[in-house]
Protein backbone atom coordinates (compact mmCIF):
# COMPACT_ATOMS: atom_id res chain seq x y z
CA UNK A 1 0.00 0.00 0.00
CA UNK A 2 1.46 3.55 -1.07
CA UNK A 3 -0.02 6.50 0.70
CA UNK A 4 0.74 10.15 -0.29
CA UNK A 5 0.48 11.93 3.43
CA UNK A 6 1.27 15.35 1.79
CA UNK A 7 -0.34 18.43 0.50
CA UNK A 8 -0.76 20.66 -2.89
CA UNK A 9 2.55 22.12 -2.03
CA UNK A 10 4.92 18.73 -1.22
CA UNK A 11 4.42 14.88 -1.40
CA UNK A 12 5.65 12.90 1.15
CA UNK A 13 4.47 9.09 0.58
CA UNK A 14 4.12 6.25 3.27
CA UNK A 15 4.89 2.94 1.72
CA UNK A 16 4.17 -0.45 3.57
CA UNK A 17 6.93 -2.95 3.52
CA UNK A 18 7.17 -6.59 5.32
CA UNK A 19 9.20 -4.98 8.08
CA UNK A 20 6.93 -1.80 8.57
CA UNK A 21 6.85 1.72 6.72
CA UNK A 22 9.11 3.68 4.56
CA UNK A 23 8.34 7.46 4.60
CA UNK A 24 9.67 9.01 1.37
CA UNK A 25 10.53 12.84 2.75
CA UNK A 26 8.90 14.88 5.19
CA UNK A 27 7.87 17.78 4.27
CA UNK A 28 8.35 21.86 5.65
CA UNK A 29 9.08 22.69 8.76
CA UNK A 30 5.38 22.91 10.36
CA UNK A 31 3.69 20.08 8.54
CA UNK A 32 4.23 17.61 11.27
CA UNK A 33 0.89 18.26 12.90
CA UNK A 34 -1.19 17.45 9.53
CA UNK A 35 1.03 14.64 8.80
CA UNK A 36 0.24 12.89 12.22
CA UNK A 37 -3.71 13.43 11.55
CA UNK A 38 -2.90 11.53 7.92
CA UNK A 39 -1.11 9.11 9.88
CA UNK A 40 -4.08 8.81 11.95
CA UNK A 41 -6.75 9.02 9.73
CA UNK A 42 -5.08 5.88 7.51
CA UNK A 43 -4.58 3.90 10.56
CA UNK A 44 -0.83 4.01 11.12
CA UNK A 45 0.97 4.47 13.97
CA UNK A 46 4.08 7.07 13.78
CA UNK A 47 6.27 3.86 15.54
CA UNK A 48 5.67 1.77 12.47
CA UNK A 49 7.71 3.86 10.62
CA UNK A 50 10.73 1.61 9.97
CA UNK A 51 12.82 4.08 7.77
CA UNK A 52 12.65 7.90 6.35
CA UNK A 53 14.08 7.95 3.12
CA UNK A 54 15.53 11.48 2.19
CA UNK A 55 15.69 11.66 -1.77
CA UNK A 56 17.91 15.06 -1.24
CA UNK A 57 18.44 17.62 1.72
CA UNK A 58 16.04 20.55 0.78
CA UNK A 59 13.70 21.70 3.41
CA UNK A 60 10.92 20.74 1.30
CA UNK A 61 11.94 17.01 1.63
CA UNK A 62 13.46 17.28 5.58
CA UNK A 63 11.36 20.41 7.37
CA UNK A 64 10.08 17.69 10.21
CA UNK A 65 12.36 15.00 10.27
CA UNK A 66 13.60 15.83 13.52
CA UNK A 67 9.77 15.53 14.88
CA UNK A 68 9.40 12.04 12.87
CA UNK A 69 12.44 10.72 14.74
CA UNK A 70 11.20 11.60 18.00
CA UNK A 71 8.96 9.65 17.28
CA UNK A 72 9.50 6.73 15.69
CA UNK A 73 12.70 4.49 15.74
CA UNK A 74 12.75 5.15 12.23
CA UNK A 75 16.61 5.12 10.20
CA UNK A 76 17.43 7.68 7.75
CA UNK A 77 18.50 6.43 4.25
CA UNK A 78 19.79 9.56 2.30
CA UNK A 79 23.00 10.22 0.02
CA UNK A 80 25.58 10.62 2.03
CA UNK A 81 26.11 14.62 0.69
CA UNK A 82 22.95 15.25 2.20
CA UNK A 83 24.61 14.95 5.45
CA UNK A 84 26.09 18.25 5.07
CA UNK A 85 22.90 19.83 3.97
CA UNK A 86 21.27 18.17 7.13
CA UNK A 87 23.12 19.36 9.90
CA UNK A 88 23.14 22.73 8.39
CA UNK A 89 19.28 23.05 7.92
CA UNK A 90 19.87 24.89 4.50
CA UNK A 91 19.57 23.70 0.80
CA UNK A 92 22.14 23.53 -0.95
CA UNK A 93 22.53 26.63 -3.66
CA UNK A 94 25.02 24.40 -5.95
CA UNK A 95 24.02 24.12 -9.41
CA UNK A 96 21.41 26.67 -8.89
CA UNK A 97 18.00 26.36 -10.22
CA UNK A 98 16.58 22.81 -12.01
CA UNK A 99 14.21 25.55 -14.74
CA UNK A 100 12.85 28.76 -15.01
CA UNK A 101 9.86 27.60 -13.21
CA UNK A 102 11.45 26.30 -10.53
CA UNK A 103 13.62 29.84 -10.30
CA UNK A 104 10.28 31.57 -10.48
CA UNK A 105 8.92 29.83 -7.25
CA UNK A 106 12.21 30.33 -5.36
CA UNK A 107 12.09 34.08 -6.33
CA UNK A 108 8.23 34.03 -4.62
CA UNK A 109 9.12 31.92 -1.83
CA UNK A 110 11.69 34.92 -0.92
CA UNK A 111 8.99 37.48 -1.36
CA UNK A 112 7.21 35.36 2.10
CA UNK A 113 10.63 35.22 3.90
CA UNK A 114 11.66 31.74 2.90
CA UNK A 115 14.34 32.49 0.33
CA UNK A 116 17.05 31.17 2.43
CA UNK A 117 15.32 27.69 2.41
CA UNK A 118 16.48 26.84 6.25
CA UNK A 119 14.75 24.02 8.25
CA UNK A 120 15.92 22.82 11.44
CA UNK A 121 18.72 21.07 11.35
CA UNK A 122 19.32 17.04 12.55
CA UNK A 123 19.62 17.07 15.93
CA UNK A 124 22.59 15.54 17.51
CA UNK A 125 20.74 12.74 19.28
CA UNK A 126 19.48 11.08 15.69
CA UNK A 127 23.11 11.79 14.29
CA UNK A 128 23.97 8.69 14.88
CA UNK A 129 21.45 6.85 14.00
CA UNK A 130 21.00 9.06 10.75
CA UNK A 131 24.95 8.45 10.22
CA UNK A 132 24.46 4.60 10.03
CA UNK A 133 22.38 4.64 7.22
CA UNK A 134 23.63 7.53 4.86
CA UNK A 135 26.83 6.18 5.28
CA UNK A 136 25.52 2.55 3.73
CA UNK A 137 24.36 4.62 0.71
CA UNK A 138 26.31 4.72 -2.64
CA UNK A 139 28.41 7.34 -3.13
CA UNK A 140 27.65 7.48 -6.55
Amino acid sequence: MIYNLGNRAVNNYLISSGVGYILIDTGYDGGFKRFMKKLKKNSVGPEEIRYVFLTHAHDDHAGFLNEVLAETDAAVIAHQKALEGLKRGQNSFEGGCSSHLAYIFCKILALFGHGEHRYPPIKEDYLDRSLRSIRSVSKN
